[in-house]
């Protein structure tokens, strides 16, 4: 009886493990980055920026919700296969985002990565007007 006593205070004093996905935008090396800079553009001008979405954290998120945010949000669109995705740890998914410089000036517009938490990629560029 005394055996089964210890094991049972000793299971009562063992806590979970709390295991949590963490999805991030990473750069090329695999490390978070929180900004990205666009190339400067004319008025009209466009760039596409490859950006790979990962699960840096041990459980596997809950499917990927993406959205633009900020003033100029309307001159970015999303292509890929990263929404809707439920990225295992370890894994990533690529997307590309499209800038149409329609705005002049120093802009900022946010992508916003929701799974289980969220993640905002702030975006900044400057755009000018060509001159004549």
């Amino acid at each position: 009886m005394r055996l089964a006593l210890t094991i049972a205070a000793a299971l009562a004093a063992c806590t979970p493990a709390v295991v949590s996905s963490s999805v991030e935008a990473i750069d090329d090396r695999g490390d978070p980055i929180a900004r990205l800079a666009i190339p400067v553009q004319p008025i009209g001008g466009s760039t596409v920026l490859a950006i790979k979405i990962a699960n840096l954290g041990q459980a596997t998120a809950s499917p990927i919700a993406l959205a633009l945010a900020g003033d100029v949000a309307s001159d970015f669109t999303i292509d890929g296969g990263c929404a809707g995705v439920a990225l295992e740890s370890g894994m990533t998914c690529a997307l590309q985002l499209t800038f149409r410089a329609m705005h002049e000036g120093k802009l900022t517009a946010a992508l916003d990565i929701t799974t289980d938490d969220l993640a905002t990629l702030e975006l900044e560029t400057d755009v000018f007007k060509p001159q004549p």
